[in-house]
């Protein structure tokens, strides 16, 4: 839902003095040209385009344990488990807190869980040749 950003005629001149100054157009106290008005909208759209995106993936990086189950190829039940366990955060984002748990997961989280349950490969041991024992008769 987009907020109503409604602006009067001075709330919209000091908006367009802040992102004139921001990209780089003097104004000093006189009116825009339709060219400039252009040149800032050229430059503020992927801005704002960049800004909308990001406050998207903001909301999209909650997860449900079915979805995280299907990524790390187990069973949903064992997402249950580890959230019960405490080792992989996650939301309650139930109306009633008392009632079944409706579990989200942010993705930062499950990385962080991941990195956590990673395994570090150990340095490989040489192998020692055991030396021969001198003076010593094998009877088998």
């Amino acid at each position: 839902m987009q907020p109503d950003l409604t602006l009067d005629s001075k709330a919209a001149a000091n908006l367009i003095a802040v992102v004139a100054h921001c990209v780089g157009v003097e104004l000093l106290g006189r009116e825009l040209s339709t060219d400039e008005l252009m040149c800032i909208t050229r430059r503020v759209a992927p801005l704002i385009r960049s800004y909308r995106h990001e406050s998207n993936s903001v909301q999209r990086k909650k997860l449900t344990p079915p979805q995280v189950a299907k990524m790390l190829g187990v069973n949903c039940d064992k997402v249950l488990g580890w959230i019960r366990r405490g080792e992989l955060r996650a939301v309650n984002v139930a109306a009633n807190p008392n009632g079944r748990p409706r579990y989200r997961i942010d993705a930062d989280d499950l990385r962080a869980f991941e990195n956590q349950r990673s395994l570090t490969p150990k340095s490989p041991t040489r192998t020692r040749r055991q030396r021969k024992k001198q003076n010593v008769i094998k009877y088998f």
